[in-house]
């Protein structure tokens, strides 16, 4: 009896891991299509460069950095366009997973190619929400980010 319960509890644990991983949307868009439909802008982020903690909400008052010329643009290519602190960095990109929620994007800020990793947590037309996570110099960076299109 337990043996029939384990494997109907396997059987509904693989369907729903497969229904999650499914990699189009509601939308019928997949990942790919709808991270490069639009330049996202910097919505909200919060996060620490090594100790250093960092806030920012657009319209926000109590920001401790300002991001409100960040944007990124994905292309289908797999390259793409990172604008920040009134310059533009090409970089390219690729998912690191099958199931297209994490990425990696490489980049050459100042002069120091960085390799940045995102966890998706929300991909779809109105909204990128993702961990960030980089190392650059020995520093590392973590933060939660929220993005809309411009």
């Amino acid at each position: 009896m337990q043996k029939k319960y384990f494997i109907l509890i396997l059987s509904v644990v693989s369907i729903l891991l497969c229904n999650s991983s499914c990699k189009k949307s509601s939308s019928g868009k997949t990942p790919e299509q709808l991270l490069t439909a639009n330049t996202w802008k910097m919505m909200k982020d919060s996060g620490t460069l090594g100790t250093t903690a960092y806030y920012y909400v657009r319209g926000g008052s109590s920001n401790t950095v300002n991001l409100d010329g960040d944007s990124i643009k994905f292309d289908l290519n797999n390259t793409g366009t990172y604008y920040g602190n009134g310059a533009s960095k090409s970089f390219t990109w690729n998912f690191s997973n099958s199931a297209e929620n994490e990425l990696t994007w490489v980049v050459d800020l100042s002069s120091i190619t960085t390799t940045v990793t995102w966890n998706i947590q929300t991909l779809n037309s109105t909204q990128l929400t993702y961990i960030e996570t980089y190392d650059q110099s020995g520093t590392s960076w973590y933060g939660v980010i929220t993005r809309s299109p411009n």
